[in-house]
């Protein structure tokens, strides 16, 4: 069956069963299907060819899924926007990608600066509004499709897939059809579901899918399409908190959760009873480093495993990863590893010059997929390979700090910080200097209530553990670091607290 024809073949299998619940609201896929549907008919209405770019807000709301589902089953170009940033820099985005048309919600629109910045590009401006059967209209004043400039066209694309941007502008990677569904069949919700997919059967999945990561995110969109392609219950909310997620597990009977690090820590911190978690056999980390020490108290305290995944821009579906198997084995002695090439992936770490390195040696991370063609991919990422096949990821290759010629790679410090009682997160950044180049700046975010530990204090944590040279010149201390929208904190914004104070390197 050809793919867009899936989605569509999907979501007419039982228009009245639930395909999203949302604040204690059901929408069944006839309605969902009918903003789809709608959608489709604007684009087509207003002259939109069917590879051009579209711009989609990426709310998690569900009249936008309803608009991801019908961009998936018309195979459009779906091109996520972040409706999370500031409306100023969401407008430079919509003047820089130059698409051919924005999908958004009523709240999108009110802003006169996105109407302006789409009129500047020549964008056809589409609304969904998400009260009673989901109205879809077009925006005033972006009725028609302007000369431009826009963006070229991309044949046989059907998703741009954006990395998160915790290091700057985040890069945007175009997927085709086939990348996509190979990727989606590598990772799905069950062997079942991929069995079935693979041969052909159109049935809605049994297991739901609780979803806290914002659709703004790589891994929430591509969780997001994974249910429209399955025919899963999606258990929508607008972003993670404690509660409510406690609650959809212990009513969903969930086996399986998906919680980045921060979210693991706010766990840890509520308390929550072990009882509460009892459905759950695993929970998927990924998207940034976890800390070894958090992931043992996580696992002693509530007898559940964590599965680290690994996964490049490049790579959807995934590139590294632990099974329940594995953790069984060597979830101790491994700690710290993001688990083993997946399916179809090959992995090696070579030094800059293009050699291998030897097992447990430290370089840049490379990776081939049967997937994405013969040759091998270079990653900016820093990592070693042990003798037994697992991936330990050890930085960013373009994030390494050279101090006076030494290396400094900064997580690995920030790792070493995190360990004192006090500090709940740890960034390090280069700064400026003239006579070593640059040297590492911390930026600390202390624990609720903790009180600000003297900086003698931390120098000697670091020097215990790392060479001199690696301990950070200074200290600054902030009430909360910013993250991006998968709670990763985010680099550029941390920079920019700071401008005025210090001239930072990369």
């Amino acid at each position: 069956m050809k793919f867009s024809d899936r989605f569509r073949a999907i979501a007419s299998l039982a228009p009245q069963a639930i395909a999203v619940e949302f604040h204690d609201k059901c929408y069944d896929w006839a309605w969902i299907s009918r903003i789809a549907d709608a959608v489709e008919a604007q684009l087509v209405e207003r002259g939109i060819e069917p590879d051009a770019p579209v711009g989609w807000m990426a709310h998690n709301q569900p009249a936008m899924v309803g608009a991801a589902l019908g961009l998936l089953q018309s195979e459009r170009y779906l091109a996520p926007l972040n409706p999370h940033q500031p409306v100023a820099r969401l407008a430079d985005d919509v003047r820089h990608l130059a698409m051919v048309a924005l999908i958004g919600m009523p709240e999108d629109f009110a802003s006169g600066a996105l109407v302006e910045a789409a009129k500047a590009v020549g964008a056809v401006g589409i609304v969904v509004d998400p009260e009673g059967e989901g109205s879809v209209c077009v925006v005033p004043g972006l009725e028609t499709l302007g000369p431009g400039p826009h963006r070229e066209k991309m044949p046989g694309r059907v998703l741009e897939r954006m990395s998160s941007g915790t290091t700057g502008q985040p890069k945007r990677i175009p997927l085709t059809r086939k990348d996509l569904e190979e990727g989606l069949l590598a990772g799905p919700p069950s062997r079942e579901d991929a069995e079935k997919a693979q041969q052909g059967i159109l049935a809605l999945s049994s297991v739901p899918v609780v979803m806290f990561s914002p659709f703004a995110h790589a891994a929430g969109l591509y969780t997001l399409i994974g249910a429209l392609y399955f025919g899963r219950t999606i258990i929508l909310h607008e972003k993670f908190s404690v509660g409510p997620w406690v609650d959809s597990i212990v009513r969903t009977k969930a086996i399986v959760s998906n919680l980045v690090p921060a979210m693991l820590r706010m766990v840890l911190d509520a308390d929550v009873p072990k009882e509460k978690l009892a459905s759950l056999v695993a929970v998927r980390s990924g998207t940034a480093p976890l800390d070894p020490e958090m992931q043992r108290t996580f696992e002693e305290r509530y007898g559940i495993p964590i599965l680290v995944d690994y996964g490049a821009s490049e790579f959807i579906g995934g590139v590294a990863g632990w099974s329940l198997k594995d953790h069984r084995s060597f979830g101790e002695t491994k700690r710290g590893s993001v688990g083993r090439a997946k399916a179809g992936v090959q992995i090696r770490v070579v030094g800059e010059d293009g050699t291998l390195v030897p097992p447990g040696e430290t370089g840049i991370l490379e990776i081939r997929s049967e997937r994405f063609g013969p040759d091998w991919i270079r990653t900016t990422d820093l990592a070693a390979i042990d003798a037994e096949g697992f991936l330990y990821i050890r930085g960013r290759a373009d994030g390494v700090i050279i101090r006076g010629g030494f290396k400094i790679i900064p997580e690995i410090v920030s790792e070493i910080l995190q360990r004192h009682e006090d500090v709940n997160e740890a960034v390090i950044l280069g700064v400026e200097d003239k006579r070593l180049g640059e040297k590492p700046l911390a930026v600390v975010e202390l624990r609720e209530g903790a009180s600000q530990p003297p900086a003698e204090e931390l120098d000697a944590l670091v020097r215990e553990h790392l060479p001199p040279y690696q301990v950070p010149f200074a200290y600054e201390f902030v009430k909360k670091l910013p993250r991006t929208v998968s709670l990763k904190i985010s680099r550029p914004e941390v920079r920019a607290l700071l401008k005025d104070r210090y001239a930072f390197t990369g």
